[in-house]
């Protein structure tokens, strides 16, 4: 997004403002600022090819598409993990969740 934020003439007091949506692609990469950005996800190369936790057949084709209109399974093997975590018992708790 281009926001431009403009005024006619000096003494002008209610600036013009437009806005509009551009393709990023549509211009060449300033060199300095990709390096940056190449550097800033050289930390992240370790877990590349990680496997942070097995999906169960339950939950697949895990997915989390239009999760913000609908019930995914990524959102229902979320909330599983973590009503699986506040019931695990602990000395000085005796609570159970029943939903999340």
């Amino acid at each position: 997004t281009i926001l431009e934020i403009s005024w006619k003439f000096a003494s002008t007091k209610k600036p013009s403002i437009e806005t509009r949506f551009v393709k990023c692609s549509d211009w060449e990469p300033e060199p300095n600022l990709e390096e940056k950005n190449e550097r800033a996800y050289d930390a992240l190369l370790p877990l590349k090819n990680t496997e942070l936790a097995r999906v169960p057949p339950t939950f697949e084709p895990l997915s989390s598409g239009n999760s913000r209109g609908s019930v995914c399974t990524m959102g229902i093997y979320i909330c599983s993990l973590l009503k699986s975590a506040m019931n695990v018992k602990r000395r000085q708790r005796d609570h159970s969740v029943h939903a999340v």
